[in-house]
């Protein structure tokens, strides 16, 4: 992989309580776990990313870094998930997933661009 095609987003599941407050869901098991209550479909695998996982805010928000080998298949990537956003199946219907962030990544690691709260 190239590391000048990478970035993060940032994900929660949000959950109601018996109060009637919603909030982020705070995973207890692995990140592999993790992503797949997500039960992403397989629009997030365009491009064949190499996908990795990591926890961040105690364990309330998923981080997933995807790279890709050449700027191509992360233009397709980023192409079919806005495409999934926009008609409402880049997740499963009955998950309350929230896309809080994403970080567009140099190729040193150092974050280039941020987007901030993005399609839910």
């Amino acid at each position: 992989m190239a590391s000048e095609y990478k970035h993060k987003r940032y994900f929660q599941l949000h959950e109601t309580q018996a109060d009637s407050t919603v909030q982020a869901k705070t995973f207890t098991g692995t990140t592999t776990e993790a992503y797949n209550e997500f039960a992403v479909p397989s629009v997030w695998n365009t491009g064949s990313p190499t996908v990795t996982h990591a926890f961040a805010d105690t364990n309330t928000t998923l981080v997933v870094t995807y790279e890709f080998a050449n700027e191509a298949n992360q233009t397709s990537f980023k192409s079919a998930v806005d495409t999934a956003y926009n008609d409402g199946t880049a997740f499963v219907s009955n998950t309350d997933a929230k896309h809080t962030k994403t970080e567009w990544l140099h190729s040193d690691g150092s974050v280039s661009s941020t987007n901030l709260n993005i399609i839910t």
